[in-house]
């Protein structure tokens, strides 16, 4: 079922990433930089049919931040605007990921739909089958953003922020308290 996975994490993660996905899993994930994606786009446009760098790997590890999209930046003109948008945000969307891992994914939910972390997050859940948000801290207190969150998971199950409830949230959150975490041998580590 899943042949493509892309984790997106923050930008402090990143290399964690990529060594515990080797170290517990044997799976090798390409961390690709922010500084990066050009120079992987234009190598892979010329060497084969796939124009875009999130083409060129099956497995990628990038930070959140360097793939939301952008409204407007000091300097730069409308068009290099939708060229980065472009490059980062619409490629990696249309890139046909199996499956996105989001950490720290309370990140996505923002105070808005206006947000370039929930657009990310809404585009992505929109193109890939698979998802799975990571949060030690999914609600912060505030309904509206985790709404947002949860909408991005099923937003049929989740329309407003009335929605939101222990129940209609169950099938969608798996918490594990502090109190049950064991160690390798089952022994209850608190």
């Amino acid at each position: 079922l899943i042949r493509r996975t892309l984790i997106l994490v923050p930008k402090g993660l990143t290399n964690q990433w990529v060594a515990e996905m080797q170290t517990h899993f044997n799976e090798q994930f390409q961390l690709i930089l922010s500084s990066d994606i050009e120079m992987i786009r234009r190598i892979h446009n010329g060497t084969s049919n796939r124009s875009s760098a999130w083409s060129a790997f099956n497995q990628v590890i990038v930070s959140l931040d360097s793939v939301k999209p952008i409204d407007k930046r000091r300097g730069w003109t409308p068009e290099r605007i939708a060229e980065y948008n472009q490059q980062r945000f619409e490629d990696l969307v249309t890139a046909d990921w199996d499956l996105v891992i989001v950490d720290e994914a309370h990140r996505l939910g923002g105070s808005s739909e206006l947000v370039a972390r929930y657009k990310l997050g809404q585009g992505l859940a929109d193109a890939a089958p698979y998802l799975l948000f990571l949060s030690a801290t999914p609600h912060q207190g505030k309904t509206d953003s985790f709404h947002l969150l949860m909408n991005l998971l099923d937003e049929k199950a989740f329309p407003d922020e009335d929605s939101i409830s222990h129940k209609s949230i169950e099938p969608y959150v798996i918490r594990t308290e502090k109190r049950e975490a064991v160690d390798a041998q089952g022994n209850s580590i608190f």
